[in-house]
């Protein structure tokens, strides 16, 4: 990169507050709710439908939906819900700011665990 942190983790969720921004005051209460318990908070990006896209398989999601899947967790694999610190290394059509859940597995910049919830998209 150039030095200017478009590839970090931290330039990342430093964005997070200004899509917030633009939710309902439920959605931004979530937020810092989740944020105050220490939850895992991240990017999932999907296509237009709002189904995976990155190899997962999954039903449309909106603001609210919570996933959940049986473990044990394995990261890369069938056994968790990913997400991802650094959106523009995936594809898909649409952002989403995710919670993730209980354990949580990483590896580089993606992360997963067995429960996803879908707090707002990024628009």
């Amino acid at each position: 990169g150039y030095g200017y942190g478009y590839g970090s983790k931290e330039y990342w969720l430093g964005t997070v507050p200004y899509f917030a921004a633009k939710w309902s005051s439920d959605q931004q209460q979530r937020l810092a709710d989740l944020q105050r318990d220490g939850v895992v908070i991240a990017f999932w990006r999907s296509n237009a439908n709002g189904r995976a896209c990155n190899g997962g398989n999954n039903k449309p999601v909106s603001a609210g939906t919570i996933e959940e899947i049986k473990g044990p967790l394995e990261i890369c694999t069938e056994q968790a819900l990913h997400a991802t610190f650094i959106p523009p290394k995936w594809k898909g059509k649409r952002w989403w700011i995710v919670a993730l859940h209980g354990e949580v597995q990483s590896l580089s910049d993606k992360v997963g665990a067995l429960k996803r919830e879908v707090i707002g998209e990024c628009l």
